[in-house]
């Protein structure tokens, strides 16, 4: 598979630098950093979830879990829950599930950056299939649209 064009599109029509790396097919972010001989910290997951105005994007270190308590505080709505993988189906068509970029403007979703991720100099994430990866500079992802950032991880690494 190639990364969808609007992701491409996307980065390009904002003058965004990123390499795509083509691999085997992994269904989780430390599978994706195994899989690129990467280590798992260097890799982000996207989280979607459903609260009161939505779906929002929550992007996390691959080690991590969201700790639902503080999303639910960050997002302002105790009802926030985990979108399930029909939700994400229907609401996300061009990404296979589990890889939905980190760009909030592109989906029309809020973006929510863990802080422990928002340190690091790059990062790599899943392209909108399960064999294409990208890599860019934090600094690029946090122009690329509105984001927000917040302390929800369980662990981080």
């Amino acid at each position: 598979m190639a990364v969808p064009p609007q992701i491409s599109g996307f980065l390009s029509g904002r003058g965004v630098s990123f390499d795509v790396f083509t691999h085997a097919e992994s269904f989780t972010a430390v599978a994706e950093a195994k899989t690129l001989g990467i280590e798992a910290g260097e890799v982000a997951k996207v989280v979607v979830v459903h609260y009161q105005d939505g779906m929002a994007l929550l992007v996390l270190p691959a080690r991590s879990h969201a700790d639902m308590k503080a999303v639910r505080e960050a997002l302002g709505d105790h009802h926030v829950r985990l979108a399930t993988e029909n939700e994400m189906s229907r609401d996300l068509p061009n990404y296979a599930p589990g890889t939905v970029p980190p760009f909030g403007e592109l989906v029309g979703a809020p973006l929510y950056l863990d802080a422990h991720l928002a340190e690091h100099e790059t990062v790599v994430f899943g392209a909108g299939t399960h064999t294409d990866s990208i890599r860019m500079r934090m600094s690029d992802l946090r122009t690329l649209g509105p984001h927000t950032i917040v302390e929800v991880c369980l662990t981080a690494g």
